[in-house]
């Protein structure tokens, strides 16, 4: 089990990054970017041209403070946060079970800051062994950029300090209609304790109510690979990938303006 001192530094290197890219006016990478959230990572595997048009005309204004505003911003500066996320680590280093939902995670892998915000995370002796996230869909199957999403907060756990050497997360795959269904919510919010308590081995998919669960293992040379190939965009070492898939394209808000729509190959 990792110790309290550990908690200290994992700390003190999370402040560190947050101030910097609060206090940073312009970012090293494309578009002036401070930092990438992890949910624009995974929006590169499912069109990156789709998600350069999005900044390009302005619809992903301030990405970086925006993630960071849903947790953190400016108010990490503020005694009462910096106690809050404190409290949360010691908590976690004390060895107890914990479920810790909406933790904001943030790390630097070769000088660029990545972030984000996983639906919950449950600790055991000091580490995490599950990371969840919920989608709500009317497709059963997860898609690609699902799991590359969750395996990279997988990797910021990873990068920020903490054992992940038994680390599995698990994709919660509901219908849309439970978003507005009060006993639907309940039960999805069960989920990380049953899985975490019963220990269920990596399979697909878990049925839960009207929900379907996978799980998988943490491959940590899986996220980095993918963690890779997304920065090389955003350090201008390539161009942005376009989808092949014309199904994407037609329904994208950016057909009009793409000069690389998959529609016209």
């Amino acid at each position: 089990m990792q110790s309290i001192p550990e908690s200290k530094r994992i700390l003190s290197l999370y402040e560190e990054l947050i101030k910097r890219v609060i206090f940073t006016e312009k970012g090293p990478l494309r578009f002036n970017a401070k930092l990438l959230p992890a949910s624009v990572i995974a929006n590169q595997y499912y069109c990156e041209k789709k998600v350069e048009l999005a900044y390009v005309y302005g619809e992903v204004e301030e990405r970086a403070e925006r993630i960071i505003g849903k947790e953190l911003h400016e108010e990490l500066l503020k005694h009462a946060m910096k106690v809050r996320v404190e409290d949360i680590l010691r908590k976690i280093f004390s060895g107890e079970f914990v479920i810790v939902r909406e933790m904001l995670l943030i790390a630097e892998y070769k000088g660029v800051v990545v972030a984000g915000i996983p639906d919950a995370i449950a600790f055991d002796k000091g580490s995490p062994i599950y990371v969840f996230e919920y989608k709500f869909s009317k497709r059963t199957i997860p898609f690609r950029d699902y799991h590359v999403q969750t395996r990279l907060y997988c990797l910021l756990l990873n990068l920020m300090g903490f054992n992940t050497d038994n680390l599995r997360y698990a994709l919660i795959i509901a219908p849309l209609w439970c978003k507005d269904n009060e006993k639907s919510r309940i039960i999805l919010r069960k989920i990380p304790m049953l899985i975490s308590r019963l220990s269920i081995p990596p399979r697909e998919p878990v049925k839960f109510g009207s929900a379907r669960v996978y799980i998988k293992d943490f491959k940590i040379d899986e996220a980095l690979e993918e963690l890779e190939w997304a920065i090389g965009f955003w350090k201008r070492e390539r161009d942005a990938k376009p989808t092949s898939r014309v199904a994407k394209c037609r329904v994208c808000e950016y057909y009009d303006v793409c000069d690389s729509k998959s529609v016209n190959n």
